[in-house]
C-alpha cells in the first residue's frame, strides 16, 4: 500500500509540476512581451521629448538597447541619425516598429522582440524553477506527513488483521491520540479484539471444563466394565454397575443440555407469551413420575402467561426443580403466580456468603456431596436468562430448613407505559 501511495504521489507531483511549468511559461511569455513593448514605447516617448526640449540633459544613447534595437531619425524623409545593432533585419516580421513625430522630425524605433525577451526569460525561468522546487519539496513533506498519519496506521491495522490467529487474540494497536476517523477505526479494532479475545477465552475454558467433566463419568463406566470382564457377570456387580451407569448417564445428559444452551447464548431472544401454568404443571408431573420418593406440593395459578420463550421457560423450571430434587430433602413446593415463580425445598440451604457465587459457572456449594450429579452450570444459565429477559432472582432461607428460589418477572403493562 505504501508503494502504491508513493507512486501516486510521485505521479501527482510530476504532473502538477509539469502543468505549473507549462502554464507559468505561457503566462510569462505574454507578460514579458507586453512589458518589452511597453518599455519600448515609453523610451521612444522619452527620446522624442528629449529632442524637442533644448535644455534637456537626457542621454539618448542610453535609452536605446544596442543589442536588440535600432533608432532611426529622419527629417524631410532623409535619414539624419541611426543608432543600434547592425544585425537587426528591419523588414523581419519578428521586429516591432514604433513611430513618433515632432515638428519635421520622424522617430522610428525598431525592436527585436524575441531577443529582448531573452533577458527576462532567464530571470523568469530561474524563478519558475525555484518555485517548482519549493512546491515539489512541500508536496513531498505533505505526502510524508499524510503517509505517516493516514497510510501507516491503516497498513499496520491491515498487517495485524492478517496475522490474527487463535494464538494471538491479545494483540492491540497503540491507543490513538487522534480523534478523527483513523483514531475511531483503531479504537473500534481494539474494542473488537478485546471482545473476541474475552469470548474465545471463555468458550475455551468452558469446553475444557466440560471435557474434563465428561471424562470423569466415562472413566467410571469404563472401570466398572473392566471389573465385570475381570470378575464375571456377578449379579451384585451388574446391579451396582447399572445403578452407577444411571447416575453417570444422567450427568452426561445434564452436561449435554447445558452445552446446547451455551451454544444458544449469542442468539437474540424473541419474546413470546409462554403458557406458564400448563408448562409448570406438565414438568412437575414428569418429576413426580421420575422421583416417586419425593413429595411435590404445588400451588399453580391458572392461565398465567409470562413474557418468555416457552422453551426457555421450560429450561428455567427444569433447572430449579432439578436443584430442588438433588438437594431438597424429600419435599418440594412449587408456586406460580402472575409475576412470580417460586420453588422451595427442605435441603441444607445456602449460606449467605455463597448466594452470589452459586450463579457462577461450575461453582458448587461446599455442602454438596461429590457423588451428587451435576457440574454447576444450571444456575449460571438461569442467571443468563435473567439478564436477557430482565427478571430478578431471589434466594431466601426457608423455615425450618432449606431454601426458596423466587423468580420475579417484570410487569408487561408497566414496561409498555415506560416505553
Amino acid at each position: 500500500m505504501k508503494r502504491r501511495f508513493l507512486l501516486f504521489l510521485f505521479i501527482l507531483a510530476s504532473t502538477a509540476s509539469l502543468l505549473s511549468i507549462v502554464l507559468s511559461g505561457l503566462a510569462v511569455h505574454r507578460a514579458v512581451e507586453r512589458l518589452v513593448l511597453k518599455q519600448a514605447k515609453e523610451r521612444l516617448d522619452l527620446i522624442v521629448w528629449g529632442y524637442s526640449a533644448p535644455s534637456s540633459t537626457i542621454d539618448i544613447y542610453s535609452l536605446v538597447d544596442f543589442d536588440t534595437e535600432v533608432l532611426a531619425v529622419e527629417k524631410d524623409r532623409m535619414l539624419v541619425f541611426q543608432y543600434g545593432t547592425a544585425r537587426l533585419d528591419l523588414n523581419s516580421g519578428a521586429v516591432s516598429v514604433f513611430k513618433r513625430q515632432t515638428g519635421s522630425f520622424h522617430f522610428t524605433l525598431y525592436v527585436d522582440k524575441e531577443r529582448a525577451k531573452e533577458a527576462y526569460y532567464s530571470f523568469a525561468n530561474r524563478t519558475i524553477a525555484i518555485t517548482v522546487v519549493i512546491f515539489g519539496f512541500g508536496f513531498v513533506v505533505f505526502g510524508v506527513l499524510l503517509l505517516r498519519n493516514t497510510v501507516d496506521p491503516v497498513s499496520e491495522l491491515a498487517r495485524m488483521m492478517v496475522s490474527i490467529t487463535s494464538q494471538n487474540l491479545r494483540i492491540r494497536l497503540a491507543p490513538p491520540k487522534r480523534k478523527d476517523e483513523i483514531g475511531q477505526l483503531i479504537h473500534a479494532f481494539n474494542t473488537m479484539m478485546e471482545e473476541i479475545g474475552t469470548a474465545y477465552e471463555k468458550r475455551l475454558e468452558y469446553v475444557e471444563d466440560v471435557i474434563h467433566d465428561i471424562i470423569t463419568p466415562v472413566q467410571i463406566l469404563e472401570g466398572y466394565r473392566q471389573l465385570i470382564e475381570r470378575h464375571g457377570k456377578r449379579e451384585e456387580l451388574v446391579d451396582e454397575f447399572l445403578e452407577v451407569s444411571r447416575v453417570e448417564l444422567a450427568k452426561l445428559r445434564d452436561m449435554a443440555l447445558s452445552l446446547r444452551e451455551t451454544q444458544r447464548e449469542e442468539r437474540k431472544k424473541s419474546i413470546h407469551s409462554a403458557r406458564a401454568s400448563q408448562i409448570t404443571e406438565r414438568i412437575v408431573q414428569a418429576y413426580e413420575e421420575l422421583h416417586p420418593s419425593i413429595v411435590f406440593h404445588r400451588d399453580i395459578a391458572p392461565e398465567v402467561l409470562l413474557p418468555l420463550d416457552p422453551i426457555d421457560l421450560e429450561r428455567i423450571v427444569h433447572i430449579l426443580l432439578d436443584n430442588a430434587v438433588k438437594y431438597g430433602g424429600g419435599k418440594v413446593w412449587v408456586r406460580l403466580r402472575r409475576q412470580e415463580l417460586s420453588i422451595e425445598d427442605r435441603g441444607p440451604g445456602i449460606d449467605l456468603e455463597e448466594r452470589e457465587r452459586i450463579f457462577q459457572r461450575y461453582y458448587r456449594s461446599k455442602q454438596v456431596l461429590p457423588t451428587t450429579r451435576g457440574v454447576g452450570l444450571g444456575l449460571s444459565i438461569l442467571k443468563r436468562f435473567s439478564e436477557e429477559y430482565g427478571f430478578q432472582i431471589q434466594v431466601e432461607t426457608a423455615s425450618p430448613t432449606g431454601c426458596i428460589f423466587r423468580v420475579l418477572f417484570p410487569n408487561p403493562s408497566l414496561e409498555r407505559r415506560e416505553g
